[in-house]
């Protein structure tokens, strides 16, 4: 189980019908963070609430967000360090997706909206914006749209202070990102969105699981045998 290790920072699980409150229009209000943490993602205006259950994976149900209508779910506010450790700069998150159409697929976002401190999901790439205002996006194209047309299994494990980031697909290692800086996210707040609001993207989501440490690599074997079991990958 995720909790069985150290550092469980944000836990959200599609298949957990506990986990989700629908509205009226039996669209997503909110996605409960099973980590302990209470770090829900939620979304207060009904235009922006994604569908659940439309889609399966598994026999179990998934969040669809919509490209057209930029449908979302947004974490409160979380201290930086909440998510990348106490020196702001360590991480490892596996996420459990299929990408249908759009450009970009969640993130982190500073929580004061500025576009800075922010890490995105790409259909092509991935970005990471670090230390203010400097753009670090490791000027790395996977080759195009890497997020195929199959759910799979993405795990990413940050080492910003060693200037990598570290891309497994599938239980297999993909790409390692070499940065150009070393500097830590520095500022207070972050957000966790699985959708983004410019560039949107429709999205099967299943599962997200992020811890605020860099795991060992037995550690990574183990929530990924979890998670491709579950969703039968």
């Amino acid at each position: 189980m995720p909790t069985d290790l150290a550092g469980l920072a944000l836990w959200l699980d599609a298949a957990d019908n506990g986990s989700i409150t629908l509205d009226v229009s039996n669209n997503v209000s909110q996605w409960n963070d099973k980590s302990g943490n209470a770090r829900h993602a939620a979304q207060a205006n009904a235009l922006l609430r994604p569908a659940w259950g439309t889609q399966t994976q598994n026999g179990k149900n998934l969040i669809v967000t919509d490209a057209a209508g930029a449908t979302r779910l947004v974490t409160g506010s979380v201290a930086s360090g909440g998510f990348f450790g106490t020196n702001r700069n360590t991480g490892t998150q596996f996420r459990v997706f299929k990408n249908v159409s759009g450009t970009l697929p969640g993130g982190w976002h500073r929580a004061d909206t500025a576009f800075l401190d922010t890490v995105i999901w790409r259909t092509n790439q991935f970005h990471l914006f670090l230390h203010g205002s400097y753009n670090d996006t490791a000027n790395t194209v996977f080759g195009t749209n890497w997020f195929t047309a199959n759910m799979s299994l993405y795990v990413a494990s940050f080492d910003i202070a060693g200037q990598q980031v570290a891309l497994r697909r599938d239980k297999a290692a993909f790409v390692t990102l070499n940065l150009a800086s070393n500097a830590a996210f520095n500022s207070t707040n972050m957000t966790w969105q699985n959708n983004w609001d410019a560039s949107a993207a429709t999205i099967y989501e299943a599962e997200m699981i992020h811890y605020n440490r860099l795991l060992t690599a037995s550690e990574i074997s183990q929530v990924e045998d979890y998670l491709s079991a579950k969703w039968g990958l």
